[in-house]
């Protein structure tokens, strides 16, 4: 019996040590140097390839065409108290010059992907960018 519960458990550890991939896709990532500025290519690539990202897209497709976001933050319900995470939000940075303040303060330039709790792109915004 002792060998059969062992050998639940060991098959079940892959399970537990890596799960999901999709668990992965919303690790909280966050840039950590300033100021940032993104190489001319990164900055070509995210001004043109953000431009095909489309409302009801799921992550990987995002991730596909984008590839890995420089920022994921979770994002919560527009409330006053006990606000509920709704969803998460990527951040392809073209540049930041301060960690903190408004986007002007920290003429931040970016292309924001919002998905819904179903990793879902529900908006994608370009923050500070020309068209």
């Amino acid at each position: 019996m002792k060998r059969i519960l062992w050998w639940f458990v060991l098959s079940a550890m892959p399970m537990i040590s890596w799960g999901d991939s999709s668990v992965d896709w919303f690790r909280l990532k966050e840039i950590t140097t300033y100021p940032y500025q993104a190489s001319a290519e990164r900055v070509h690539f995210i001004q043109s390839a953000g431009m095909q990202i489309q409302t009801g897209m799921d992550v990987s497709e995002v991730v596909d065409i984008l590839g890995p976001p420089d920022e994921v933050r979770i994002l919560y319900a527009p409330v006053k108290t006990a606000a509920e995470p709704v969803g998460h939000s990527y951040w392809y940075v073209v540049r930041r010059l301060a960690p903190s303040g408004s986007a002007v303060e920290r003429q931040e330039q970016a292309v924001r992907v919002i998905f819904d709790v179903n990793a879902k792109v529900t908006r994608v915004d370009g923050i500070g960018l020309l068209d």
